[in-house]
């Protein structure tokens, strides 16, 4: 069983290579990002990159299920152009995963609040007056408050 090594040791270690081969493997797919988004057309390539090719599978991560619906349709086409270039004729399969850029862009948006009209906060009110359960006519009476009415 190998030792875990530092990463002081794996940059410094002559045999392993290790550094050299993932500049090597991140320009590879860097490259293959390019030539897919090419292919791919501009209204696409915005919401699709290349994530990883192994074997003869290319796994590339989405943005939305609706562009991945969309990319979908372009797949076999875009494997027969894929085949045609002369490093990726091994390709047979392509693999869509959404994931999402940005989470925090989604986290950015604003939430709206529902609107309540008066009237429909009036007659919650009314409900609420009603109920026993403290709890249950708390949490109305806050429901009635966003219509603008007062306990």
């Amino acid at each position: 069983m190998n030792k875990p090594r530092s990463f002081r040791q794996l940059v410094s270690s002559p045999q392993s290579g290790g550094v050299e081969r993932l500049i090597q493997r991140s320009g590879q797919l860097l490259r293959l990002d390019t030539l897919v988004r090419d292919l791919l057309g501009s209204g696409f390539a915005e919401h699709c990159r290349v994530a990883n090719i192994k074997g003869n599978s290319l796994l590339l991560h989405v943005d939305s299920t609706v562009w991945a619906t969309r990319i979908r349709y372009q797949l076999p086409e875009l494997l027969r152009n894929l085949q045609q270039t002369e490093q990726l004729w091994q390709i047979t399969e392509i693999d869509l995963r959404v994931q999402p850029r940005d989470v925090s862009e989604a986290v950015k948006k604003p939430m709206r609040k529902a609107a309540m009209s008066r009237d429909a906060a009036l007659c919650v009110k009314e409900c609420a007056s009603s109920i026993e359960d403290e709890q249950l006519r708390g949490a109305l009476q806050r429901l009635a408050s966003r219509g603008g009415i007062k306990n």
